[in-house]
């Protein structure tokens, strides 16, 4: 990162930066949707680093520009994820409950079965597909959907690689019908 980053959004700076959680993000997409990407990243920065939305806006437009290159980084973050039999994603810190009584510090993936595809499914046509995959996290691993919220983004984003390796699968086709296997 530039000396302009470092300064104000590195750990000693005055509005420290960090990697966003997934509930943040989601928080970013709705905001976006009403207003624009400028203002909704405007109010991440300000959820983020804990200063005011007021604060943020004072901001020369160089300086917000490197926080803003900093959080699309995270943003715009999708990995490759083995298609294995499971998936354990480790997390650096627990991730706990509203009532914080239960913590996790992993979340422990596998195939999804046909019911839990279906809640998947029936989830994204009532609020969005962001918010379907991560019930589909919670049902799968047991993990309180809460908790799930509070994954850094980019662990959420590598359950959700994983899983959409089979909820996009589809066997491979001949001549426009589908192979029967072998």
């Amino acid at each position: 990162m530039s000396g302009i980053f470092d300064l104000n959004f590195g750990p000693g700076g005055a509005i420290p930066l960090r990697e966003p959680k997934y509930f943040e993000v989601s928080d970013f997409y709705k905001e976006k949707d009403k207003t624009d990407q400028h203002e909704a990243m405007a109010s991440l920065m300000a959820k983020i680093s804990g200063q005011s939305r007021k604060e943020i806006a004072q901001l020369p437009i160089k300086v917000f520009r490197e926080g803003h290159a900093f959080l699309l980084e995270y943003l715009n973050y999708w990995p490759t994820v083995e298609q294995d039999d499971s998936y354990i994603i480790q997390l650096d810190n627990v991730i706990t409950s509203l009532n914080g009584v239960e913590g996790w510090n992993e979340v422990a993936l596998r195939e999804p079965v046909f019911s839990e595809f279906s809640q998947f499914n029936a989830e994204a046509k009532k609020t969005s597909d962001q918010d379907a995959m991560g019930l589909l996290m919670s049902l799968i691993s047991g993990v309180n959907r809460i908790a799930i919220t509070k994954m850094p983004i980019s662990k959420y984003r590598e359950g959700s690689a994983y899983l959409m390796g089979f909820l996009t699968y589809f066997p491979k086709s001949k001549d426009g019908g589908t192979e029967s296997p072998s």
